[in-house]
């Protein structure tokens, strides 16, 4: 006898609050909260859109105290990528990303890019901009650029999130705070 899909979504719905309640406190909590109500609050009142972007990986642990957890590898390019197309459609975007996912605005730069602008000189002297690739030095200034304006216009907001705990805190504060302000 199959169940009422009703009573089903219910159970499942409070084993998944139960979890959460059991789950270890998320370190800053109450600062994030505020910061994402700030930010909500800000953009609810321009009338503008608000896309909450969640990216990169996820680690679920399989008890509590995490010896044992299931991860799976998200590189973060979509997430990346859809934050820059929503800030140019003019949203304001939450960007929910894994630590050492991609970012928006840099996912085309490689792992090392920083150090790529620098070379070794004969004397081994590090060589800095005079030497610099002005092609690839041009690009990163670009993006660098375009990052800065989403951030200082405060029309972007990121916070980082270590594992499935504080993702579904982070998505879920963002979605019902922001229901709350229509």
């Amino acid at each position: 006898m199959a169940m009422d899909p009703s009573v089903a979504a219910r159970q499942s719905e409070e084993a998944a609050e139960a979890f959460f309640r059991a789950a270890p406190p998320l370190r800053d909590r109450d600062r994030l909260a505020a910061s994402l109500a700030d930010f909500l609050a800000r953009h609810s009142a321009g009338g503008g859109g608000v896309v909450c972007v969640t990216s990169g990986g996820t680690t679920v642990p399989l008890e509590q105290r995490c010896v044992r957890y299931i991860d799976n590898f998200s590189s973060g390019q979509r997430g990346a990528a859809s934050t820059e197309y929503f800030l140019k459609a003019g949203y304001a975007v939450i960007f929910i990303h894994r630590r050492g996912s991609k970012q928006p605005y840099c996912r085309f730069l490689p792992e090392d890019s920083f150090l790529d602008l620098f070379e070794l000189g004969e004397d081994s002297e590090i060589q800095g901009l005079e030497t610099v690739n002005l092609n690839y030095f041009h690009s990163l200034i670009h993006r660098w650029s375009r990052q800065q304006l989403a951030i200082t216009g405060r029309q972007s907001m990121n916070a980082f999130f270590s594992n499935c705990l504080s993702q579904q805190f982070l998505s879920t504060f963002s979605y019902y705070k922001w229901w709350l302000l229509l």
